[in-house]
């Protein structure tokens, strides 16, 4: 079984997936459509009933994550699902930080960053289109050096760059455009890290 599976750019078509089992399934934000607090219950309850744990970042498109932040935050809590926005989490083992964009700067040892955003000239080109990656976070993934980062940044069309590794770090876009739904779904990976040790804990640091 797959240690780790990721999603993005969902946008309400969730539905349609074949989410293969894992230990631990991350969501790097864009999962509703409209933005509506219904819509992110909806895609919450789903993602809530995939086998394992379940991390989960807010997209642009998710603006009840923030608006309604307290109802959405209850409604992951009830799912069992850890959402993450600015803060750092030990999940399965797992080191991690999710946020929107790049972590503060301060020193942290990681395992996976999970963001929405793109790294500047990582998955993050569209056709006929200058790179839309943040280098801010480029240079704060070069400073914490994590096993993995996933992300979305909406760069959806980014699909020969679904993997790639960089002084340690492999590079995961999950962003699925309508093509992927078709040709696989999402990615898995098998993240193995020296200092993480896979159980069934969560701790949450703000």
């Amino acid at each position: 079984m797959p240690k780790l599976c990721v999603l993005a750019n969902t946008k309400m078509r969730h539905d349609w997936l074949r989410v293969p089992r894992a230990v631990l399934t991350v969501h790097a934000g864009n999962f509703s459509r409209r933005g509506t607090l219904r819509e992110s219950i909806g895609f919450v309850e789903w993602f809530g009933a995939l086998p394992g744990m379940k991390v989960l970042v807010a997209g642009a498109a998710d603006l009840a994550a923030r608006d309604q932040r307290r109802d959405f935050e209850a409604a992951c809590a009830k799912n069992g699902i850890v959402y993450l926005a600015g803060d750092r989490a030990t999940v399965a083992g797992l080191r991690i930080w999710g946020g929107p964009g790049a972590p503060p700067p301060h020193r942290m040892d990681l395992d996976l960053l999970l963001t929405h955003e793109a790294p500047f000239g990582i998955g993050d080109r569209r056709a006929f289109r200058s790179p839309r990656g943040s280098l801010a976070l480029l240079r704060r993934v070069h400073e914490l050096r994590p096993r993995a980062h996933v992300f979305c940044g909406s760069t959806h069309e980014a699909g020969r760059h679904l993997r790639g590794e960089l002084e340690g770090t492999v590079f995961l876009n999950a962003a699925l455009a309508p093509l992927r739904y078709l040709l696989g779904g999402p990615l898995t990976h098998d993240l193995r890290s020296a200092t993480a040790v896979w159980n069934d804990e969560t701790t949450v640091t703000r």
